[in-house]
Formats: structure tokens, sequence, C-alpha cells
């Protein structure tokens, strides 16, 4: 049976919504290691995955409108993410899915 790996246009669905530690614990047997995974977005052009995602998080949190408590705001902003990162890793488990139930043993 082949072993599906993470692909670029995979660890791009994910950028910038996760951690490097979260992509190797969503994906334990398909994620490639963090040093690959680090030169790819480099070779994407894109900022380092930590970075970026420390960077989002923080834009998000802090565009909070006066009428919003802080409180619900954070909670809305980590549950949005949250949402976006769940469908992308459905998306990603069902193209492995699909390429491992093809290969033949």
């Amino acid at each position: 049976m082949i072993k599906y790996i993470l692909t670029d246009d995979d660890l791009q669905l994910l950028y910038p919504l996760c951690r490097l530690e979260e992509i190797e614990r969503l994906f334990p047997e398909h994620a490639p290691k963090e040093w690959t995974i680090r030169r790819r977005y480099r070779r994407l052009g894109l900022a380092p995955i930590n970075t970026a995602h420390k960077q989002m998080m923080t834009a998000l949190l802090s565009a909070r409108e006066e009428n919003v408590t802080r409180e619900d705001w954070d909670a809305a902003c980590i549950e949005t993410v949250r949402e976006l990162l769940t469908n992308q890793t459905e998306k990603i488990w069902e193209k492995i899915r699909t390429v491992e139930s093809r290969s033949i043993d």
C-alpha cells in the first residue's frame, strides 16, 4: 500500500491555520518532517508557519469592535479558526483515504 505524504497543496490548505506541531499531530503518518515543511513553505515564498499563525491570531484578536467584549471576540476568533482548520483537515483526510484506497497491496 502506498503511504500518502502531504503535498505542497495540502500544506498550503493548512497555512497559517495551525502550527507545525499541529500538522504532525493531525497527520502523524502522513506529515513530512518539520524541516521539510519549513523548507516547502520557504520555497513557496511563505513566512514561517508558526510566525504566520501567531500574526494571524494577533490580527484577528486585535480587530475587535468596541461593542463586543474581549472574551466573546476571543472565543469567536478561536472558534472560526478551529472550524476552518477542521474543514481543511477533512479535505486532506478525504484525499489521503482516496489515494490510499486506490493503491495496490
